[in-house]
């Protein structure tokens, strides 16, 4: 990654382009500090305060993005993907109502974007909306037939109606549009879980272990699946892998129901001084 430009107060375009390498370099700060020069010499230009809103929603300033977000919309009535910003914010602030709204607007202004039907449904879930949430879902779907977020989001509405084997279906679907898709693959153990299926809640997870062999998380969900039928010789040896990629990580450390877990296992091997260590 290039160094960032020394600061110059020549143009607006500069202080933007700056800005934009700031955030290239994860300086999200200081991103903020010259997209705020950029508007001070520009303020009527919409997409400085969308970016502005980006940068803002990015280290969560949920507040100051909204009211970045409503300028560029003042400015510029007519942007799907300003309204579409505005109802993200809101809906981590817990507005739903005016979420709705936003992504409502967004998709009269722009009908044929799958990503504004997945929100606009996502925040219907959460308002317990299920029905209005899954046509959303749908209709994002008939969009982009190879969208795994559309078909991953039908499935939770779906299992949250009760249709736990229709959501199995569409979990299953988006793990074949992204093999990589972690979630759908949690989603997919939890649902087969419920319905009693150990087994085949544990193969899912092993196969997730062998696609996306780097992620913690992946294997302490395996480890508590395989612990469930009481295979402890496998269960150890995913939960022994989650811990030793935690610990690997920096910033990231293995949390004390692991390591529960992880001793839990060792006892039934009877592997004691192990499991007095991770008790520990």
């Amino acid at each position: 990654m290039k160094p960032l430009s020394p600061l110059s107060p020549q143009t607006t375009a500069q202080y933007f382009q700056q800005g934009q390498q700031a955030v290239e370099a994860g300086q999200l700060e200081k991103a903020l500090t010259l997209y705020h020069k950029a508007i001070e010499l520009n303020p009527n230009f919409a997409f400085y305060h969308q970016t502005l809103g980006d940068a803002l929603a990015k280290i969560g300033k949920w507040k100051e993005a909204t009211i970045a977000y409503q300028k560029a919309i003042e400015l510029k009535p007519n942007s799907a993907w300003s309204y579409h910003s505005l109802g993200n914010v809101q809906q981590q602030q817990g507005q739903l109502e005016q979420a709705i709204a936003s992504y409502s607007q967004a998709i009269r202004i722009n009908p044929n974007f799958s990503e504004f039907y997945i929100s606009l449904g996502t925040a219907l879930v959460e308002k317990g909306l299920l029905y209005e949430a899954i046509s959303h879902f749908q209709k994002a779907i008939s969009l982009e037939p190879d969208s795994g977020v559309a078909h991953l989001n039908l499935g939770v509405a779906l299992e949250k109606q009760g249709q736990i084997e229709e959501g199995i279906i569409c979990y299953r679907k988006a793990i074949e549009i992204d093999p990589g898709f972690w979630e759908a693959y949690q989603k997919l153990g939890t649902a087969l879980t419920k319905l009693g299926d150990l087994h085949q809640a544990a193969e899912i997870y092993l196969k997730a272990c062998q696609i996306i062999p780097n992620f913690a998380t992946v294997y302490h969900y395996c480890g508590e699946a395989l612990a469930k039928l009481h295979r402890w010789d496998e269960a150890i040896v995913a939960y022994r892998r989650a811990i030793d990629l935690l610990g690997s990580h920096r910033g990231t450390a293995p949390t004390a129901t692991l390591y529960h877990q992880f001793g839990y296992a060792l006892t039934q091997k009877q592997q004691w001084d192990e499991a007095i260590s991770a008790y520990r």
